[in-house]
């Protein structure tokens, strides 16, 4: 099985920001429990890929154009010469 990652670079950023901060509230502030929320955020950004996404039929990547990979943009430039 291959995953595809369905998260939008703007997606993982906020994902990423959100996250840390979760994670900052074991540390700092409350010191409540809610900071490991912050390791899904933060995962799920660092591999591009969020199963709850998949599960709902959302796929951020795919609406902001970005499922277009490396190979396929390479195979359209060599169509086009």
């Amino acid at each position: 099985m291959k995953l595809v990652g369905n998260l939008s670079k703007d997606d993982r950023i906020i994902r990423v920001v959100i996250g840390l901060w979760f994670i900052s509230m074991v540390y700092i502030g409350p010191e409540t429990l809610w900071g490991w929320l912050g390791i899904v955020l933060f995962a799920t950004a660092a591999i591009g890929f969020c199963p709850v996404y998949k599960k709902m039929g959302f796929d951020t990547k795919a609406a902001a154009g970005e499922n277009q990979s490396a190979t396929d943009s390479s195979d359209n430039e060599a169509k086009t010469a």
